[in-house]
């Protein structure tokens, strides 16, 4: 411990200059980003200057990662470090000191301060900042520690991560095209990030261990192919049903009374509609199904929604991976392989479909008076702007990636304040993970007008009635009949 303490306090003397500038960087990302949040007053050069600053932050954590973990190389013919009494662990221990004490932690109050200076409950926003320096770690500070094992320079730690990150980047392309999306099966993500960072953090130990860095280089390289395989696996195949699997322990079957589909074809298939949002198919044929879903509840909302299905035909047995579904509206949109579909052109076939979500209840409703600024449910705090394009001016802010599903009624407003008003709906949803260096997120509530001080807005927050899953077999169909109206016309 003595030796770690003092490489950690000859790291400091010696970074001292790029400390003194990080600090200064992350004061003034403190101090500009609230420039950058909706009613800001900051000019439009200010505006600029906290984007730059944003930019700049990734760069500074780099170079400050690559200056200090090159104070003892770990490559090359430059390794004095080794002809004194150090030892591997201690050098280790005092860069992972380092990190802690002179990246994140600093890293962190700026966080922190950022969810005050918003005016959330810091009390509140602990577990989504928890969450968002947890991703920090993960994706920032575990990979460029790890780049700067396995480089000799900062110039060759900036090119191996310049190479790195653009054949990730072209794989992940490359497999979104050659694949349609799938659902994730249930803790599969998770599982697959603790063993992709236990993964990189075994392969730092190994180095500081070892200093074989070719072989570092190996199990660095094996660990991103192993990612991508498993990416591969989940997008392009059924895992061998583990995906099913794990979905049907996850969705239990719903219980008798509490939500249903039911099945109510028509003579002439699918009613025309206004033709939806749907991505390059690749090889696939929409089928949108008279499949409605219903709920005892007319309050409750679903979310996550996925389903899989199977076709039964002539000599063969289609059993579909999971994807995502949009259950908005009365019919379901499913997509059959082109090779399936018209080959049983013409020909009766039986179907089995699966749906599994999540299903969600509406809480106590809590009733806000509007001012220029005022806290809501889920410990956001919502304030009024000018109007946008469209007339809206309400804006609300929550900690991390937002609030649980919040319905939003009130009056708003088609013209000026204190005209007439109307009624109207809206709902907050969560907004994306990953890391955020911003803490703060901000979401327009579209309600189709403007809210004025002193209304009293509605908000109903939803919460998790648990995952359920419904079966259902349909009679004797042919698929051609269900083709939709806005592809028969193509």
């Amino acid at each position: 411990m003595k030796q770690a303490l003092h490489i950690f306090r000859k790291d400091v003397r010696h970074l001292t200059p790029e400390l003194a500038m990080y600090c200064g960087l992350l004061v003034a990302f403190a101090v500009v980003t609230p420039l950058r949040w909706p009613g800001a007053s900051g000019s439009e050069m200010l505006q600029m200057f906290a984007t730059l600053v944003t930019f700049l932050l990734p760069i500074a954590w780099l170079v400050l990662i690559t200056r200090t973990v090159h104070e003892e190389s770990l490559v090359g013919d430059h390794q004095f470090w080794v002809t004194r009494p150090y030892r591997w662990s201690s050098l280790l221990g005092a860069k992972m000191l380092f990190l802690a004490v002179c990246i994140l932690a600093p890293f962190a109050v700026v966080q922190a301060y950022l969810v005050l200076r918003a005016g959330l409950e810091l009390g509140a926003a602990l577990e989504s900042v928890f969450l968002n320096l947890l991703f920090f770690v993960g994706i920032v500070l575990l990979p460029f520690t790890l780049l700067a094992a396995v480089t000799a320079s900062i110039s060759r730690t900036v090119l191996a991560l310049t190479v790195l990150a653009l054949s990730w980047a072209g794989v992940l392309a490359l497999l979104d095209n050659l694949t349609i999306p799938r659902v994730m099966p249930p803790f599969v993500f998770q599982a697959c990030s603790l063993l992709v960072a236990g993964s990189l953090v075994g392969t730092l130990i190994y180095q500081y261990a070892t200093r074989r860095t070719e072989r570092t280089w190996t199990m660095l390289l094996t660990t991103g192919v192993f990612y991508f395989g498993l990416y591969f696996g989940c997008s392009a195949t059924n895992l061998g049903g583990l995906s099913s699997v794990l979905i049907r322990q996850h969705y239990p079957l719903a219980k008798s009374g509490t939500v249903s589909l039911s099945f109510t074809p028509s003579a002439s298939g699918p009613a025309a509609r206004v033709r939806p949002s749907i991505t390059d198919t690749q090889g696939m044929e929409p089928v949108e199904l008279p499949l409605a879903y219903r709920d005892a509840d007319p309050a409750a909302r679903v979310q996550d929604a996925s389903v899989s299905f199977t076709i039964d035909g002539p000599g063969f047995h289609y059993v579909s991976p999971w994807r995502s579904l949009a259950m908005e509206s009365e019919d379901l949109i499913l997509l059959v392989p082109s090779s399936i579909f018209w080959s049983v052109q013409g020909t009766s076939v039986r179907m089995h479909v699966s749906v599994a979500a999540e299903r969600l209840l509406p809480g106590q409703p809590e009733t806000v008076k509007v001012s220029d600024r005022f806290r809501v449910p889920d410990g956001g705090v919502c304030v009024l702007l000018r109007r946008n394009i469209s007339g809206n001016n309400l804006s609300c802010w929550y900690s991390g990636h937002g609030p649980s599903p919040t319905r939003v009624t009130g009056p708003v407003s088609g013209e000026s304040c204190g005209g007439t008003t109307h009624a109207a709906v809206s709902v907050i949803h969560s907004l994306g993970g990953g890391i955020r260096v911003d803490p703060v997120a901000q979401s327009l509530v579209p309600l189709g007008g403007a809210v004025c001080p002193g209304a009293v807005l509605t908000f109903i927050p939803y919460r998790s009635a648990g995952n359920f899953r419904l079966e259902m077999d349909l009679p004797p169909l042919l698929l051609s009949q269900y083709k939709p109206h806005w592809l028969r016309m193509e």
